[in-house]
């Protein structure tokens, strides 16, 4: 006969149960299980509820067990019962595994690393050792928002159960009333952009991920109605948030009051570490426990908290167990902060600043019936430079929700295709046209090359290496190399790196003898990215052996602008510094370039840069 031992497990991470991970599989057998017989395919999920271990299935909440023992690191307490099934899938939230066992094997041992991997042994009934392992990926612990180009704000968006190991779906129950309730993140529209040099000259050659404030929130939202009439000291109502447990006595509309943090069950004489302290339950009486905090003692009664500078500790109502003499009095702590919130104030209870300015993180509450109910934080501060307390992050950078889930700067693509674009003016360049007899000497003009491969432009669809800008008697003409001959175009512009979304168009009003206005479009050099909607323009008169109108920098002799809109380009033509574009090309240092020297240097990306977001459990 087919059978497998189905397990239920509480797991607990350095002495405590944070909650992250419920039941694996199985109940308890108690005898409360029969109907289990007639399951072909069986749903779980679990609640840990005052102590007591519940599981879920098919929306019935089954009791499973109490007294677990949460002591040493790492420790799971297991119950199974043997189930005759030759196959079960199992789903605890977004975790969805399924595994067959034949006649004559069993579940042996589980490992579960807390994260996304299931490990389970099987063996022949009668040996004591594995045979053999399994491994498989439960859920997915890194989301990735990828191909961000660095001109465009990402859109909004929202990760979901199933998008994100860490954010789950959860029941709870309230005057014996289930409610269903899962965790989202979301982002608003614009939350989150790459700026570079241009807008911050900070970030030089690399762009930066920014972050604008009130755009980025982790929520908890009901799924099914919620009284807040119902929520009482005597019925509170226990709710997972950031992995922790949140234990409300009393709410309203838009605030919440309780109890945050680690809930866990202590005998009398037992000690858990929670954030570098030592909590010890020194003693137990009726309806009272002494508590002892790094050599700081307080005596606490059911449904009340007392500060220990760092910690707050509560003691859930009705969780006291005491009997004179017995050696198994115990209580059910919650081990963290007095939850006092209301929505924009602070969330001190999340380790947050009391004042606004400072916080990272506001509380946002939202319970009134007939609308979306939801218990969330919402980011407080801009990130958008490098220097303060909530820098904008560069490659590798991190922040995170509040000891919870992370959101990383992880790669940048395209830098690794740069092509070094060399600008020249010349007042003696020599160009034939071969058999063709037709030739132009000491022409004044604006050479085009490149060091990094050949053929790097397209004219009149030619590939070539070389492109010439000239004079010809007051006419604007393009010439491009062909072997040993410059053959002259029809063209009035030409591509870059054989791209037809980079493009150069020569100023209208000629090459040579320019009337030295930087006010006039018409009097410089457009290169044009038309995949990003940016534009670069730079002055050349080919009159000159220099760039620009006068034999030093100045800024209006180099202009950039979004959207290729010349009405509002920045000056950069006496940045110090590297400027980056938002395409991906880069100026190195202008001021060193523009003005006396007759060179320019530029250096263009292949496709447009574009950077990747990642959202980590």
């Amino acid at each position: 006969m087919d059978y497998i031992d189905l397990v239920a497990c509480v797991a607990n991470k350095n002495g405590v149960y944070e909650g992250k991970v419920d039941v694996l599989w199985g109940l308890e057998s108690d005898g409360k299980q029969d109907f289990l017989e007639s399951m072909e395919n069986a749903y779980f999920s679990s609640n840990y509820i005052d102590g007591d271990f519940y599981v879920n299935v098919e929306g019935k909440q089954i009791y499973a067990g109490t007294d677990f023992n949460l002591g040493d690191e790492e420790e799971w307490d297991c119950f199974s019962t043997e189930v005759e099934k030759d196959y079960l899938e199992t789903k605890n939230s977004e975790i969805i595994f399924s595994f067959e066992i034949n006649s004559k094997q069993t579940v042996d041992e589980l490992v579960f690393d807390n994260k996304n991997k299931l490990t389970y042994y099987y063996s022949d009934e009668a040996s004591e050792e594995p045979e053999d392992e399994v491994e498989e990926d439960l859920g997915v612990d890194k989301f990735e928002i990828g191909n961000l180009k660095l001109m465009e704000p990402i859109q909004e968006g929202v990760l979901l159960p199933d998008d994100l190991f860490g954010l789950r779906n959860y029941h709870t129950a309230i005057s014996e009333k289930s409610i269903s309730y899962h965790d989202e993140i979301t982002w608003d529209d614009g939350s989150f952009e790459f700026k570079t040099s241009l807008y911050d000259e900070d970030f030089e050659e690399d762009p930066a991920l920014t972050l604008q404030d009130k755009s980025l929130r982790y929520k908890l939202i009901f799924d099914d109605e919620l009284d807040v009439n119902e929520i009482s000291s005597e019925t509170p109502l226990e709710l997972n948030f950031l992995g922790k447990t949140m234990h409300i006595i009393d709410a309203k509309n838009e605030n919440i009051d309780g109890a945050y943090g680690w809930k866990i069950k202590l005998q009398e004489g037992d000690q858990v570490e929670i954030n570098d302290q030592i909590v010890t339950l020194s003693k137990i009486g009726y309806g009272v426990v002494k508590v002892v905090v790094n050599n700081k003692t307080k005596v606490i009664s059911e449904g009340e908290s007392e500060d220990f500078g760092d910690l707050d500790v509560y003691i859930v109502t009705g969780s006291v167990s005491f009997i004179e003499g017995s050696e198994n009095n115990k209580a059910t702590l919650i081990i963290g902060k007095d939850l006092n919130a209301d929505t924009k104030d602070p969330a001190v209870e999340l380790g947050e600043s009391s004042s606004i300015s400072d916080a990272e993180w506001l509380w946002d509450i939202s319970l009134s019936k007939g609308s979306e109910q939801y218990i969330a934080i919402v980011n407080n501060q801009d990130r958008d430079e490098l220097d303060n307390d909530f820098p904008a992050l560069q490659e590798g950078d991190y922040f995170s929700l509040p000891d919870y889930i992370g959101f990383r700067y992880h790669d940048t693509y395209g830098f690794s295709d740069m092509n070094y674009i060399n600008i020249e003016v010349s007042d003696s360049l020599d160009l034939s046209e071969g058999n063709n007899g037709n030739e132009l000497n000491n022409a004044k003009g604006v050479y085009f090359s490149s060091d990094s491969r050949d053929d790097v432009f397209i004219v009149n669809s030619v590939a070539t290496s070389e492109v010439y800008v000239v004079d010809n008697q007051g006419m604007t003409e393009i010439w491009y190399e062909s072997g040993s001959d410059e053959i002259k175009s029809a063209e009035s512009t030409f591509q870059i790196i054989g791209n037809d979304h980079i493009r150069i168009t020569p100023p209208k009003n000629g090459v040579a003898g320019l009337d030295g206005s930087l006010n006039d479009k018409d009097n410089f050099y457009q290169i044009t990215f038309d995949e990003t909607d940016d534009a670069l323009w730079f002055y050349a008169d080919a009159d000159k052996d220099f760039f620009g109108v006068y034999d030093d920098e100045e800024s209006d002799e180099l202009k950039y602008a979004d959207f290729a809109d010349w009405s509002k380009a920045l000056s950069i033509g006496t940045a110090d510094y590297d400027v980056l574009t938002n395409y991906g090309a880069i100026i190195n240092v202008p001021e060193e370039q523009l003005g006396s020297g007759s060179e320019l240097e530029l250096l263009i990306p292949f496709t447009p840069v574009s950077g990747t977001i990642v959202v980590e459990y």
